[in-house]
Formats: structure tokens, C-alpha cells, sequence
């Protein structure tokens, strides 16, 4: 456990470094093309010729040129697009520091430029291997270089006097401002090709590639050498560089020519005698691709619940089965992830050692048979040995680099999850400190926070919609008590047990609710909710009262609010003095016709009408003439400042006297203390509400509550 900790302390480190998240992000915007082209891989590889030739029977010979158009659209310009989009998510992370005055498309297409100078020749077009995913490692340097070069000019160039026209488009500002920084950076790279063309770059960095594979490679066929190739062509996929690409000479000369060798023995009616051929690396090693990633899509399918990677593993599983695993290394992204570096490493050294006993103990026969990369694993591995010992290796092998992923996927979902706690309490922080006026419009952002709030809506859309999917949206039920503990009464509180967030502030719930124009609708779930479990409590003798809270934007804009009063009235048969509907102060403070309307049709049903927070606003006694309350609550924060303050103890006296002249029924909320009870006992305030005598409770709990305090012994007025 103390080596998992160290690693996922370095981890997150490494995790954090701008450019490793910069990477990760543009990788994920470009992940839809990829997923595309992946699935166009599919089809145009698929080695099932009835597949394929159903197809043209449907569609003609066109269904190929269709998915080869589409295929080079996505899959074959990788490279560009994951060049745009990693320069827009480093240029939005620097401009964010700078006050987000920066037009993001500026640096975007001025790395393209960048990108398309550093290409071969001096043809426009890039050629297809610089387009496609070889050309990614050079397309994510480019795209870094080019963004850090271009906002550094823009912040150290010389001053100069800048020209602001108040007429002038934004854009055309924006623009104007970005010509020098744009030239600079692209003057750098293209100075930095001149000298490298002058140099002989091309050859010099060729010659020294082909020099060092050579004295790599040079001792022929060997357990070590193939683990070194496993290594290095890892290494380099691991950022981005296509690894089985740059060392495809020494897999031709190694691998490819060992498998024609067995090929031949065996047309020749010998025995094959070479243990290390490309079928060896495709079929036992390269499980799903370069890293064994289908091991790791099976592992993150049984460990990925916190984070969307086993959403992304499902939506795999049916290029990973053709060892297309393009999806999981650049979409999940694998490369640049540092929890995933070790399995991804690791696992084709594994399997490397486990497959090379098999064949030299002979377990497993020899591989005899040149077979289709995109052959299922499996069909492949007895296809290559003509045995089922094959389809047992691939098992095993298969076994062995889930179990290594595994651990590395629980550690990156516990990341997960402290990124996902982190950004929820800054969404808490954000609504806790907003007002009705000033939401912090979290639906509308396009970052992480933006991403919770709205899944956080859609759940609340579709609880409400009636959905099976249990989010965990409930309504609690706080004890209203006399002061001998007898309950005579309840408020009932929305809560939210969410099954990932756990308990999520009601300030939460509806600041999502009113952006995402719920108010309304989750207003009206309440109210049936509540209307419900009273009916129940009455149904089983416990006749007590119960608050249900009305937001001032149902007051406003639901106009059937009070018809639907009714309707649960005359639904349930419930006694309407025993429904109280409560306002707060800044809930009364519209007093338009629609809610003075609402107000009196509701009054005229004889239910109660209570005002929350009496006694702090400007406006408590306009509430009292003009909304027809019988019930008023004290504020919390006169009942939890009474030891402390003379002025709060007279405004509580004040406002008993004034009730009890008025005839309304006063409540003290927000009771936590024998002293603050003791005190409100004293100035005459019979009705208490607040954690010194319960929290909210379940409904289950409540019951219990009940039986233990028993209920009031005198029934409520009739109003």
C-alpha cells in the first residue's frame, strides 16, 4: 500500500504539470474523430469476408470509397486536428491567467502554420504520414512551441501605442493586436527550418536513428532483444510517437522474416524453428494493440465506476476485439497519462517472457501461419498455431495484463474522485455564496464545473420526468415541538443523497434547479411528495401539521400553483388546516397581481400560510397585512444570538407580543441549546423547531420519532 501511495503522490504530480494537461485535454477534443475513424478501421479491416461481402450485396462497391472518404477525414489527418485542438487547450489555460483577453483561434491557427512549415517540401499539402497519427508526436511539440512562443510575444514585445477604435469589431481588435506576436512565432519556426534544412537536418537525424537501431539491434534474435523492442516502441507510443512505425525495419528484419522462415519449413514439410516472429508479437503480445490495451479496456470495465473511462472501455470493446485500440490510446487518452505509464510498459514485457516459455518448453506450438492484424484474438491465436494451445496462451496472457492494469486503474479512479470531490465543493462554494439574482450560472460554463452541474440537472430532470434511474432526490421531515417534547408538527426539506457526491446542499439542488428552469417542476414533485406521506401519517393516526416550502419563483411563474393546491387537497382528502405552505421574506418581496392572486386563492382553500426568517426583513409586517400569514418563524439568527444580545431578546419579545395581539402562531427555528429553549420558554414562545430536538429525519425515522415523543395532545386550530 505505502508503494501504491508514493506512486500515486508522484503521479499526481506529474498529473498536474500544465503540459501534461494540456495534452490530455486537446487529446479528448479531438476523441470523437477518432472514435469515427476507429470504427472506419473496423469496417474496411473487418476479416470476416461474409461481413464484408453482405455489405456490397446491400450497397454496392460504394460502401468502401464511403468509408475510406471518411476514414480520411478523421483518421488520416489525426495528427492536424490533435495539433488544433491541444494548441486551443494550452492557449485557453495561459489566457485564463491573463484575464481571457486572448481570441483562442489566433494561436490555433498560427500553430497550423507553424506545423505546415516544419513539414517536408514545399508543398501546401502535408503528406499523409505528417497528416495521419505518425505525425502526432510533432504535431503535439509544434502545438506547445507555437503557443508558449506566441503568448510570450504578446506579453514581452515593446510597448506600443495600441489602437482602439469604439466602432471597431472585436474580432478586428482581437486580430490587429495578434499580427506581431503571429509573426514573430512563426519567424522563429520558420528560421529554426531554414537552419535545420542548411544543417541537413533530415539525414543527420535519420542517420543518427538508423545508427543507433543498428547497435540496439545488431545481436540478432534473442529474449532480451524483443523485450528491448517491446520497451522502445512503447516508450515511444506512450507520447505520442507511432513506435511500431519508427521501428519498422528492425520488426521487417527480426520478426517478418523469422515468420516467412517457419512459413517455409512448414510448406516444405518441416518443422518451424523460430520462436520470435511478427505472429508471436501480434497474436500472444500485442493483445488489442500497442500496451496490451485490451487487457486494460477489460480493467476498466470491472474497476472504472468513478470516472467516464468505462463508458469509453464499452464503446472500445468492438475495435479493441479487431486490435484497433486508437480509441483508448489517444481518446481515453492513455499517452501522457502518467498512471497508466508502468501496465502500458510493463504488460508486453510480461507477456513477452510468458510467451516465450510457452514456446520454448513447447506448450504451445510454433507459430506456423501469417494471419490478418485485425483477427480477433482467439481466432488468431489458433489460426497462428493450428492448436488450441494458442487460444490458451492468449487467455493467460490476457489474464495476466488485466491483473497489471487493474491496480493502476483503481489508482487513477481514486484521482479521479478527489478531482471530482474537488470540483464539487467548489460548485457548492459558488451556489452557497450566490443569491436569488446572482446565480453563478454554472449550466452555462464549458469546464469541469460546468460538466457536473449539468449531469447534476439532468438527474433532476429525469427523477422528475418519472424516470426509473434513483438519484437520490427525497424529501426529509423536521419535528415541530412544544417544549415538552410533544410534536405537533413538521417542515418538510428536500435532500439529495446523491450515490457519487453524497449529501448535496439544498442551495445546490435548486440553484441547479433555477438555472436549468426546473424551479417549477421540482416545486410541484415536492408538493406531491409531501401532500403524499402526510396522507399516510394521517391515514395511521398521527395528526400533525406539515410545511411545505414554496420558492419564489413557483409564487411567480407557476400560475396552477394553486389549482394543484387544491387538486392534492381534494385528492388525498386531506384537512386543509393541516397543510402550512411556507414563504420566506425575499420570497414575499414580489407582490405583483400573479402572486397576490395565487396568495388569496390559496388562502381561500384554508390552508395556513407561514413566513420563514420573521423578524430580519425590511418588509415582515407588509407580509402579515398583505399575504394573509397566520404563521410566522423566527429568524435563525435571532434565536442563536438570544444569549448574546439584548437587541435580539427585545425583538423576540416584540414580536411574540405582536403575534399574540394578531392572533398567529409564532415558531421559533433554529433551536439548538437547553439555553436557547429555556430562554424562548421564558419570553412566552411555546413552539420550537431545530437540532436540540431533531434533525430531519426519514420518514421511517420520523414514525420512530413519534412513537418515542408521542404527538401533541391538543389538535391544531382550525384556521
Amino acid at each position: 500500500m505505502k508503494y501504491f501511495s508514493r506512486l500515486d503522490s508522484i503521479f499526481l504530480r506529474i498529473s498536474e504539470n500544465q503540459i501534461v494537461k494540456v495534452v490530455r485535454q486537446g487529446l479528448l477534443y479531438n476523441m470523437p474523430l477518432i472514435m469515427i475513424g476507429s470504427f472506419m478501421l473496423v469496417l474496411l479491416n473487418l476479416p470476416i469476408v461474409q461481413f464484408s461481402d453482405a455489405l456490397t450485396g446491400l450497397f454496392g462497391e460504394n460502401w468502401r470509397e464511403l468509408c475510406l472518404l471518411i476514414h480520411k477525414g478523421t483518421y488520416r489527418i489525426m495528427s492536424v486536428t490533435t495539433l488544433l485542438s491541444i494548441s486551443y487547450a494550452l492557449a485557453k489555460d495561459i489566457d485564463k491567467d491573463r484575464g481571457n483577453r486572448q481570441n483562442l483561434i489566433i494561436p490555433c491557427i498560427t500553430a497550423l502554420s507553424c506545423y505546415i512549415i516544419f513539414a517536408p517540401g514545399l508543398d501546401i499539402i502535408l503528406p499523409e504520414r505528417q497528416a495521419g497519427p505518425t505525425g502526432i508526436f510533432r504535431a503535439i511539440v509544434i502545438g506547445l512551441i507555437a503557443c508558449y512562443l506566441f503568448f510570450f510575444f504578446s506579453s514581452h514585445l515593446p510597448h506600443r501605442k495600441t489602437a482602439y477604435f469604439y466602432d471597431a469589431d472585436a474580432i478586428l481588435h482581437s486580430s490587429i493586436s495578434s499580427i506581431f506576436p503571429a509573426i514573430m512565432t512563426i519567424g522563429c519556426f520558420a528560421l529554426v527550418r531554414v537552419l535545420y534544412n542548411y544543417f541537413n537536418g533530415s539525414a543527420a537525424v535519420l542517420g543518427f536513428g538508423n545508427n543507433l537501431l543498428r547497435t540496439l539491434f545488431q545481436g540478432g534474435q534473442s529474449l532480451w532483444v524483443v523485450i528491448l523492442y517491446c520497451l522502445l516502441s512503447h516508450i515511444m507510443w506512450f507520447f505520442g510517437i507511432h513506435g511500431t512505425n519508427v521501428l519498422e525495419n528492425v520488426s521487417q528484419n527480426l520478426f517478418a522474416s523469422a515468420s516467412e522462415v517457419n512459413i517455409s519449413a512448414v510448406a516444405a514439410g518441416l518443422m518451424p524453428t523460430e520462436i520470435f516472429t511478427k505472429q508471436f508479437l501480434d497474436v500472444f503480445v500485442f493483445l488489442g494493440g500497442a500496451g496490451c490495451t485490451l487487457g486494460l479496456l477489460i480493467a476498466l470495465i470491472l474497476a472504472g465506476r468513478v470516472s467516464k473511462a468505462s463508458g469509453i472501455a464499452k464503446i472500445s470493446v468492438l475495435p479493441a476485439i479487431f486490435n484497433i485500440n486508437e480509441i483508448l490510446v489517444y481518446g481515453l487518452p492513455v499517452i501522457f497519462n502518467p498512471y497508466y505509464l508502468i501496465p502500458f510498459l510493463l504488460s508486453p514485457v510480461v507477456l513477452t517472457v510468458s510467451s516465450y516459455i510457452a514456446f520454448a518448453s513447447g506448450l504451445v506450438p510454433l507459430t506456423i501461419a501469417d494471419v490478418t492484424w485485425t483477427t480477433p484474438i482467439f481466432i488468431s491465436g489458433y489460426t497462428s498455431t493450428g492448436s488450441v494451445a494458442g487460444i490458451i496462451l492468449q487467455a493467460v496472457n490476457l489474464l495476466l495484463s488485466v491483473c497489471m492494469y487493474f491496480p493502476f486503474v483503481r489508482l487513477y479512479e481514486k484521482q479521479v474522485a478527489r478531482n471530482n470531490a474537488r470540483i464539487f465543493e467548489a460548485l457548492i462554494r459558488d451556489y452557497t455564496a450566490a443569491t436569488l439574482e446572482n446565480l453563478p450560472m454554472m449550466l452555462e460554463r464549458r469546464d469541469e464545473h460546468g460538466v457536473v452541474a449539468r449531469a447534476l440537472a439532468t438527474e433532476i430532470r429525469a427523477t422528475l420526468a418519472g424516470a426509473e434511474k434513483d438519484v437520490g432526490l427525497s424529501i426529509a421531515f423536521q419535528p415541530k415541538n412544544f417544549s415538552d417534547g410533544t410534536v405537533f408538527g413538521a417542515e418538510a426539506l428536500l435532500r439529495w443523497h446523491h450515490p457519487k457526491y453524497g449529501e448535496i446542499p439544498p442551495c445546490v439542488t435548486l440553484g441547479i434547479a433555477e438555472e436549468a428552469g426546473l424551479t417549477v417542476a421540482l416545486g410541484a414533485w415536492v408538493l406531491k411528495m409531501s401532500f403524499a406521506q402526510l396522507k399516510q401519517w394521517h391515514d395511521e393516526g398521527i395528526l400533525i401539521k406539515l410545511s411545505i416550502n414554496l420558492s419564489p419563483l413557483q409564487l411567480k411563474y407557476d400560475l396552477a400553483l394553486a389549482d394543484q393546491v387544491a387538486h392534492l387537497i381534494s385528492e388525498t382528502g386531506l384537512p386543509p388546516q393541516y397543510i402550512e405552505l411556507e414563504l420566506t421574506e425575499h420570497a414575499a418581496l414580489d407582490q405583483g397581481v400573479a402572486t397576490r392572486s395565487c396568495m388569496e386563492k390559496i388562502n381561500g382553500l384554508g390552508v395556513n400560510i407561514s413566513i420563514d426568517d420573521f423578524g430580519m426583513g425590511s418588509s415582515s409586517l407588509l407580509y402579515l397585512r398583505d399575504f394573509y400569514a397566520n404563521i410566522v418563524k423566527l429568524d435563525i439568527s435571532l434565536v442563536q444570538t438570544l444569549e448574546t444580545s439584548e437587541y435580539s431578546r427585545q425583538i423576540v419579545r416584540t414580536t411574540m407580543d405582536l403575534c399574540d395581539q394578531l392572533g398567529v402562531e409564532l415558531v421559533a427555528e433554529g433551536v439548538e441549546s437547553e439555553a436557547q429553549l429555556a430562554m424562548l420558554r421564558d419570553i412566552g414562545c411555546q413552539r420550537f423547531q431545530g437540532w436540540y430536538f431533531s434533525k430531519a429525519l426519514t420518514p421511517e425515522l420520523f414514525g420512530a420519532y413519534i412513537q418515542s415523543h408521542g404527538i401533541a395532545s391538543s389538535p391544531p386550530e382550525i384556521q
